[in-house]
């Protein structure tokens, strides 16, 4: 009886170094995840004035797109292929410039 008491420990210690060890694996895989990416796009044109900035959204997202930050606060994607959003990132740029 003490001798089956004794095995019971290691095996309940190892049991749970396995399980602390898988989930700190899986926590740290999601820290590689992208910071942020575009499901879907805006259809209508954004106003130049009402965008504070712009980023693209993370290489490693399964759709391109650019990241609108507006005065308040909302982010908005939109699809970098538009004539539209390359003449809003290139106002951007020319303000920031100047």
């Amino acid at each position: 009886m003490m001798m089956m008491m004794m095995m019971k420990s290691p095996i309940i210690l190892v049991i749970s170094t396995l399980l602390f060890s898988s989930l700190a694996v899986r926590a740290d895989q999601g820290s590689f995840a992208p910071d942020k990416c575009c499901t879907t796009f805006l259809s209508s044109r954004l106003r130049t004035n009402n965008v504070v900035s712009y980023k693209y959204a993370d290489s490693s997202c399964s759709m391109e797109g650019v990241i609108f930050k507006m005065m308040n606060g909302n982010e908005i994607c939109a699809d970098p292929s538009q004539l539209w959003v390359r003449k809003l990132i290139e106002a951007k740029e020319r303000l920031q410039t100047n």
